[in-house]
């Protein structure tokens, strides 16, 4: 493993590499979801790059970005010991860490990659801005890297759609891809956000994943029908969820009744602690 804190030793380092190489952005306070990206991008791309960057950019006012969990050397021990693992495979792939002490954002930086589609849905009603925050430091990372392929987690899927838009948008040659989703046994999506909850709170926190799985079997049973947007309606005011909302995987837009291709998520608020999870559902 190869760690660089200076981004423009990166960029020395990158212009004198002619290979394949696959991009990881993460914020660090890496579990299992994270490294799973690391697992997918290695046996595909010659070089693997994680990045480690919390982007105040996609913060928004009173949100935990001074807060936000930075364990840089717990990170780094984890990756080395999964490429231990990934070498005796894999002997003449490699991954380099991106955690720059610096900003990536140079002094004076005022451009944003804004994407007008599907941004004031879902995550976007309660975090004004927050996408722009998100498209503009991957178009950042992906113009340092200069990757082949991109990998990205599930669970925000609808960040996952944007990179994917702005990718193809902006005719980018990388090919994005999607991460499933890792879970605790409880069955909740990993997130670096759930250490904030107390054993009560994530608890209550279960019930978003429970809720999503009762949707998405009755969507299996019976496909889309009233009853069940009206069920969804019912569930969303009585547990206060943030959202909660069944789309077309490809659009986003709200499903229809002929759509075989659904995706269901969800957002709920306990305590100070947001979390967010999704189902696809292939009829």
């Amino acid at each position: 493993m190869r760690l660089f804190r200076n981004i423009s030793e990166f960029k020395t380092a990158r212009f004198e590499t002619s290979v394949t190489v696959g991009v990881c952005p993460t914020m660090g306070n890496l579990h299992q979801g994270h490294l799973s990206l690391i697992e997918s991008s290695y046996p595909n791309n010659d070089l693997t790059v994680m990045t480690i960057f919390v982007n105040p950019l996609q913060f928004g006012e009173g949100e935990d970005f001074k807060s936000y969990p930075r364990t840089l050397e717990v990170d780094l021990e984890k990756i080395q010991k999964l490429e231990n693992r990934l070498k005796e495979k894999y002997p003449n792939k490699e991954i380099w860490v991106l955690a720059p002490k610096e900003s990536i954002f140079p002094p004076g930086f005022s451009t944003k990659v804004i994407i007008d589609e599907n941004q004031d849905i879902l995550c976007g009603i309660d975090r004004p801005g927050h996408f722009d925050g998100v498209t503009t430091v991957v178009h950042k990372i992906f113009d340092l890297v200069k990757p082949d392929r991109g990998y990205f987690g599930k669970k925000d899927y609808q960040q996952l759609w944007l990179i994917q838009k702005m990718v193809t948008d902006l005719d980018m040659p990388i090919e994005i891809i999607g991460q499933n989703i890792a879970r605790d046994p409880d069955g909740l999506a990993m997130s670096s956000r759930n250490n904030y909850l107390s054993i009560e709170e994530r608890e209550k926190a279960l019930i978003l994943p429970k809720t999503l799985n009762q949707i998405a079997q009755q969507v299996e049973n019976s496909s889309l029908n009233d009853e069940i947007l009206q069920n969804i309606e019912t569930l969303k005011k009585e547990y206060g969820f943030i959202y909660l909302d069944i789309r077309n995987q490809k659009t986003l837009k709200p499903a229809l009744v002929s759509d075989k291709n659904l995706i269901v998520l969800g957002g709920l608020r306990v305590g100070k602690t947001r979390i967010i999870d999704n189902r696809e559902i292939n009829i």
